[in-house]
C-alpha cells in the first residue's frame, strides 16, 4: 500500500487549501483592481502599455487560480458538489481471490500460476 499524501484527503485539510486558494483570489483580483486604477491615473503611453501587461497577466493567474477553486470544492464533502457524501462506511472490502467460486478458472500466464489452485475450499457464498 502506498503511504498517505501529506495533508491527505481529510476535510480539515481541503478547507484549509480552499480558505488559502479564497484568499489568493481575492489578493489578485485587488492587485488587477489597483493596477486599473494606476491605468487611469498613468499618461505616459510607455508606462500604460507595461501596465496593461501587468494587468493582463495578473488577470490570467487569478482565472488559473479560479479554475483550482472549482476544482478543489468538487471534492470536498462539505461543498455543493451536488449532494456527494463520502461515508466512511463506503470503503470497499477487498476479498482474496483464492476465496471466491470459480477461482480455480481464472487464466493466468504459465508464469504466475497460483499455488492455491484447486487447493483452497470457496468461503464466498455466491
Amino acid at each position: 500500500m502506498s503511504p498517505p499524501l501529506p495533508g491527505g484527503n481529510e476535510q480539515a485539510f481541503v478547507n484549509n487549501q480552499v480558505t488559502h486558494l479564497k484568499a489568493t483570489i481575492a489578493d489578485g483580483e485587488a492587485e488587477v483592481a489597483r493596477l486599473k486604477d494606476v491605468l487611469a491615473h498613468t499618461s505616459s503611453s510607455t508606462t500604460q502599455d507595461d501596465v496593461r501587461k501587468q494587468i493582463r497577466t495578473q488577470q490570467r493567474l487569478v482565472g488559473y487560480w479560479q479554475r483550482a477553486y472549482v476544482e478543489l470544492i468538487s471534492v470536498e464533502p462539505s461543498s455543493d458538489a451536488g449532494g456527494l457524501q463520502i461515508l466512511d462506511s463506503a470503503n470497499p472490502v477487498l476479498v482474496p481471490l483464492e476465496t471466491l467460486y470459480g477461482r480455480d478458472h481464472y487464466d493466468f500466464p504459465p508464469a504466475e500460476e497460483p499455488p492455491w489452485r484447486w487447493k483452497v475450499e470457496s468461503v464466498y457464498p455466491g
